[in-house]
């Protein structure tokens, strides 16, 4: 049985559930996990890219699987993106693509061209994230091996491209992950830099935050509308969840480590429900930290 701890501490404590959904706990995400996102209805997805078996998973609220998405028909997965109609989206940096699903597994759109880099500039060089604009505009980063962020229009015109390799106001270095603000910015963490940078939705750069990160690797909104922040490392014991207001001033910082220790070096994917609980994936596991 999975343990059980209390970390954080003021208004940000969460009850532990380590390796949530588990197969040891009856469910079904023992493996790779990379991210995790949340239905219209609260469902939960999760993408799994472990043993060959690549696939996005819908789970219900209490971690039991709905359906299977995406199998047999993506190379790779990363982190899962589901739009304001309910549809998910799968960045594949494998094979350089954006495949768009309905909720229900039906592949409705393709951007990118299978197993071919976009040349400089241009989709896709290993996409890593997807993020749905409320009108249903598709941003994405790109990625491990672009140094980008491209805008598309809901049926997938490019609208504008923004970013550049290096590590000056602007420029990215492995753009990993990306969340679109209630100020219509752009955050994303530019890992490889150590920072998080914003951009306004045309792509025109604003600030920086540095908190002395490890390697940032993604940002999200919580319903609180205060930012969640995955900031992993490869040296053990350095990852951190750290929480900003919108301005980028920390609130709340705790270590990796006091839910799971293994996690401290391998953690990748952080989320926020509708009820304010966390949920983490690691190259192992999920782990849901419950808001109390």
């Amino acid at each position: 049985m999975s343990k059980e701890r209390i970390v954080g501490k003021g208004d940000f404590r969460y009850r532990v559930h380590e390796r949530w959904a588990c197969g040891d706990t009856g469910g079904v995400l023992d493996g790779e996990t990379g991210g995790i996102d949340f239905g219209v209805d609260g469902q939960v997805y999760v993408s799994r890219y472990n043993s060959g078996n690549v696939r996005i998973l819908e789970l219900d609220a209490d971690g039991h699987l709905v359906r299977t998405i995406a199998e047999g028909q993506v190379t790779a997965t990363h982190y899962v993106g589901v739009g304001p109609d309910g549809a998910v989206y799968n960045p594949d940096p494998l094979d350089h693509t954006l495949r768009k699903f309905s909720p229900t597994g039906e592949l409705m759109m393709t951007l990118g061209t299978f197993n071919r880099e976009g040349a400089d500039g241009t989709p896709f060089n290993m996409p890593t994230k997807a993020v749905i604009t409320a009108a249903g505009e598709i941003v994405v980063s790109d990625g491990y091996a672009g140094s980008y962020v491209h805008r598309f229009s809901p049926d997938g015109e490019l609208l504008l491209t923004f970013g550049e390799p290096g590590n000056g106001p602007g420029q990215l270095h492995e753009p990993h992950g990306m969340e679109l603000d209630p100020r219509d910015r752009v955050l994303v963490a530019d890992r490889k830099n150590h920072r998080i940078q914003v951009f306004t939705a045309a792509g025109t750069w604003i600030d920086e935050w540095r908190h002395d990160w490890n390697l940032p690797h993604d940002v999200n909104l919580g319903p609180d509308d205060l930012l969640y922040v995955n900031d992993g490392s490869m040296e053990p014991a350095a990852g951190r969840i750290t929480i900003l207001d919108l301005d980028g001033n920390v609130v709340e910082r705790f270590a990796a480590h006091d839910f799971h220790p293994p996690i401290s070096s391998w953690m990748h994917g952080i989320n926020v429900d509708r009820q304010g609980n966390l949920y983490v994936t690691d190259l192992d596991a999920c782990h849901k930290l419950e808001r109390l």
